[in-house]
């Protein structure tokens, strides 16, 4: 029951644990830190990264379903998008906020990936990777 909360929920999870908030607080936050600490989660989110710059040099297909991105901003923020991806494929950085921010940053529709926000995707992008390098 506890794994199914916690990927129904798994996004305002991701925000409070961006935000500061401590893992012990409860169940849900304790799993989801130990869920976005994996290799696995961590790679999968680089390689996401890695991705949606690759394709912002793309032409756009019409025909897509993926919810649009800010290609120009995406573009602007290569360098510091590619750093957040090495950043979370780098075992020394390990930060959970840092993971929790990527996350956010790409899976959150109201993040600077896709609309305007009162922060830059460049100020978004270094701020995630600034917090993986941090000490926990």
């Amino acid at each position: 029951m506890l794994k199914l909360r916690v990927w129904a929920s798994s996004l305002e999870l991701d925000h409070q644990l961006a935000s500061g908030c401590p893992p012990w607080l409860s169940p849900e936050l304790e799993l989801r830190t130990l869920q976005l600490a994996t290799a696995r989660c961590r790679w999968a989110l680089a390689r996401d990264l890695e991705r949606v710059v690759s394709q912002a040099s793309e032409p756009e297909d019409p025909c897509s379903v993926a919810v649009p991105v800010r290609r120009s901003a995406i573009l602007a923020a290569t360098d510091a998008l590619l750093e957040l991806a090495a950043a979370l494929t780098d075992p020394g950085c390990n930060n959970v906020r840092g993971i929790a921010l990527a996350s956010c940053l790409l899976r959150d529709p109201l993040s600077a990936l896709y609309i305007v926000t009162d922060e830059s995707l460049d100020d978004a992008a270094s701020a995630a990777t600034a917090a993986l390098r941090s000490a926990t």
